[in-house]
């Protein structure tokens, strides 16, 4: 785990990449807007709840769930529905599941969602300023200065990740079935809980999300576990012990 070679880091962080980065987080935290009616390129935050026959069905059901409009995400129609209400307005929205889709109860049938439009969000009308950093840091007490300075950190976390992968690769590591297997039930907990927000089933969700499979997510757990025997043995090769100060940052 000594002599690594390094590439991810240039010499310095550039204002250049401080300022992409920041541009980012403009999509992820957008600000919210008003006085004016939802349209594509929104970010819309709903409540639905979806019915077939009167009867709510598995995965149609969500709240504060944060929908780019014009993104394709949810059936045909869905969307262009959202378009044009506006905050605190609900709608029904009679749909049609495509004939293919996954599920076969769903398949071709017709359904009825009704929309709750709670807040309109829009990237583009976003300003990089402290109410971002609030967001961002969900700190109310936080400053655009402290988000810069955290940005500029993550960039050193990416240097810190081809590290460890290095010491992963230059190491015997021995996993313990039960602990990979523990770790593969909590990534597909987790996973399974995002399909379900998206109304769509694991195995899609991680072909359109994150580019894998069942057999992929077992591949990131057992790496997971590694990791951590990793780390755990060179923290007890170098004798590395955590302060009450360090402790106290981390929890804050």
């Amino acid at each position: 785990y000594k002599g690594l070679t390094l590439t991810a880091v240039k010499a310095g962080v550039t204002d250049e990449d401080l300022e992409a980065e920041l541009e980012n987080l403009k999509g992820q935290y957008p600000a919210e807007v008003t006085g004016r009616a939802a349209k594509l390129g929104d970010v819309a935050n709903i409540d639905y709840v979806g019915t077939k026959d009167g009867e709510a069905f598995s995965g149609g059901t969500a709240e504060g769930f944060d929908l780019a409009l014009g993104s394709g995400t949810f059936i045909d129609g869905f969307e262009d529905g959202v378009v044009g209400m506006n905050v605190g307005e609900e709608k029904d929205l009679n749909l049609t599941f495509p004939e293919n889709y996954k599920s076969a109860d769903l398949a071709g049938q017709e359904v009825v969602f009704h929309v709750t439009l709670n807040a309109i969000k829009n990237a583009e009308e976003t300003a990089i300023d402290d109410a971002l950093a609030k967001r961002a840091m969900d700190d109310e007490n936080a400053t655009l200065d402290q988000l810069r300075s955290q940005v500029e950190s993550n960039f050193f976390n990416e240097a810190g990740s081809e590290l460890l992968n290095q010491a992963i690769e230059n190491s015997k590591v021995t996993c313990d079935p039960d602990a990979v297997d523990d770790m593969y039930d909590q990534l597909v907990t987790t996973y399974t809980a995002y399909a379900g927000q998206y109304g769509m089933e694991l195995e899609e969700f991680l072909s359109m999300f994150l580019q894998t499979d069942k057999a992929g997510l077992r591949a990131t757990a057992e790496n997971l576990v590694k990791q951590e025997m990793v780390l755990n043995a060179i923290i007890e090769a170098e004798g590395i012990k955590a302060t009450d100060e360090e402790k106290e940052k981390l929890a804050q």
